[in-house]
């Protein structure tokens, strides 16, 4: 559900929460980079805290031009991720984010608020989504 005036992919490889960041550099990124160049634009799925581990390597690789980060099953909080979040921000790669609504004011405090999208993962009532407008309105004013 993403729009993009380039033609772009988001590649996952969920089994590379198996493998240590050195196989993961050999056997994953020539692919993942050739992707990426074919489609010009590369938005890699960082799924849960035990991908988080290839996270320099993908941030120091111009041909990953985003990431998004989804907690994983039983770690629901994006928190715990600030540093990695801060190190993608340092090398420039935009982040899209999921996270619940309790996080976001959390989050956009800490984090660049440039080239960071958030995907909430629980609004349910009108309740949540006009308390996350107030925030945007007290963080953005």
């Amino acid at each position: 559900s993403c729009w993009s005036s380039i033609p772009f992919t988001v590649p996952t490889c969920d089994f590379n929460a198996l493998i240590s960041p050195q196989d993961f550099n050999t056997v994953c990124m020539p692919s993942l980079q050739k992707q990426a160049r074919r489609a010009r634009r590369c938005i890699f799925h960082l799924d849960g805290p035990d991908a988080a581990r290839h996270a320099e390597i993908l941030a120091t690789d111009p041909d990953i031009t985003a990431i998004q980060y989804t907690p994983g099953a039983a770690t629901p909080s994006a928190l715990a991720k600030l540093d990695m979040f801060h190190m993608f921000q340092k090398n420039r790669v935009p982040l899209f984010i999921e996270c619940p609504c309790d996080e976001v004011e959390k989050l956009m405090r800490e984090l660049d608020p440039a080239g960071v999208a958030l995907r909430i993962s629980d609004i349910r009532t009108p309740y949540q989504a006009d308390n996350l407008v107030k925030i945007r309105e007290i963080l953005f004013a």
